[in-house]
């Protein structure tokens, strides 16, 4: 009785997700069945910049497999790579030497001066920052009403925002978390791992908590953010920020000895949650139909012997001893795929050099792109409204 009501449970829970988003319907030309589309909005940010303008998800429930093919890059200089959507086409940036990259429908490159935005719209307002001068300003976007200005620590500047019934969360790389609700801006308080605006703190964080957000989502009605050092996903309900039960386990386990995990991108493809993370370039996937998380790949090589931070005990070179650690920097669903991209911590530019100890066939792991795919999976998105 107990593992019936237990498949009574799950059966349920995904027919109420599919309920919530169902779309027009499909026919399978190889059996003739028709199925459904199920779609969601697509709204995430990923370290440096928001999704991209009206995107909408759509896939239908398959038993097809995920396949993974490696795409090439825009240039020879690409290690430091990041992806974004600007007005319906994909781009890929080369943040080590500040260029970026227009894929077209061959998949060629252009070389073109664009970069990833760092405003943020949501709730009807724009979020723009002045890190300098340490202030963050909310817009109204309908009209020239005075914009909203509240302060934080100059010369830090906000990692994430994530957005949930009409409030807006901004986290700085310090870990100061900022809430905009109902017009009005609030310095959150953090007790207990719990973030939250009831006995607000007056003070600027003027020293770093040593906590920082980095990636958000809006998965299933659930917002969610990546955090550091422990790799844990917080939710965001509108009011408080907390740790989520949506950790994958492997990455739970071990969060009370604060290694160094990084829930740097999150991404929704195919219904899954997919979830990179620093330091060894690996994904992980949540099966929203076994509702149950699953090791994807790790998108760089195995190095026998290799430390947490991959090649950071290597001879000293005048790098940062963690500049070969491996980043998942962006997952971005567009058209049929998702378009996942690596990188390394911080930026490499062409006039630097790997170390000769670092096979070139691992370098060229840093700044590559993969097209993960599976049938029935589609995103769009339509121009920016001004």
């Amino acid at each position: 009785m107990r593992d019936y009501l237990k498949f009574f449970t799950v059966v349920l829970s995904i027919a109420s997700f599919q309920g919530a988003f169902a779309d027009a319907t499909t026919k399978d030309s190889s059996d003739g069945i028709v199925k459904r589309w199920i779609s969601s909005s697509v709204d995430h940010w990923q370290t440096y910049s928001q999704s991209g303008s009206n995107g909408v998800h759509k896939f239908t429930e398959s038993d097809n497999s995920f396949k993974i093919r490696k795409a090439s890059p825009p240039s020879k200089n690409f290690r430091t790579g990041y992806t974004f959507i600007y007005n319906k086409s994909l781009y890929f940036e080369d943040l080590g030497n500040n260029i970026s990259y227009k894929r077209n429908w061959l998949g060629s490159y252009k070389p073109v001066k664009l970069s990833s935005n760092s405003e943020y719209n949501a709730a009807g307002y724009n979020f723009e920052v002045d890190s300098y001068s340490g202030l963050i300003s909310a817009c109204p976007l309908s009209d020239d009403n005075e914009c909203k200005v509240f302060n934080f620590q100059p010369g830090s500047y906000p990692y994430v925002y994530a957005q949930k019934e009409g409030s807006v969360l901004s986290i700085t790389n310090y870990g100061e978390a900022i809430l905009f609700k109902n017009g009005e801006w609030c310095r959150m308080s953090m007790r207990d791992d719990i973030y939250s605006c009831t006995n607000p703190e007056l003070p600027i964080l003027s020293v770093p908590r040593a906590i920082q957000f980095y990636s958000s989502i809006n998965y299933q009605g659930r917002v969610l953010l990546g955090e550091w050092p422990t790799g844990r996903l917080y939710e965001f309900d509108g009011v408080e920020l907390k740790p989520s039960n949506m950790t994958p386990p492997e990455i739970a386990k071990l969060s009370d000895k604060r290694l160094g995990y990084e829930a740097q991108t999150m991404a929704e493809y195919c219904g899954d949650l997919f979830v990179g993370y620093w330091p060894k370039g690996e994904v992980w996937r949540y099966d929203h139909l076994a509702r149950e998380w699953q090791f994807f790949k790790r998108f760089f090589s195995d190095v026998e012997g290799e430390p947490f931070i991959p090649y950071s005990l290597r001879e000293s070179d005048g790098l940062d001893s963690s500049f070969f650690g491996q980043r998942i920097t962006a997952m971005v669903p567009f058209e049929g795929a998702l378009y996942v991209t690596t990188s390394n911590l911080r930026a490499w530019t062409a006039a630097d050099s790997a170390p000769a100890t670092i096979d070139p066939s691992k370098v060229a792991e840093y700044g590559a792109i993969y097209k993960v795919t599976k049938p029935g999976c589609t995103t769009s998105y339509s121009y920016a409204k001004d």
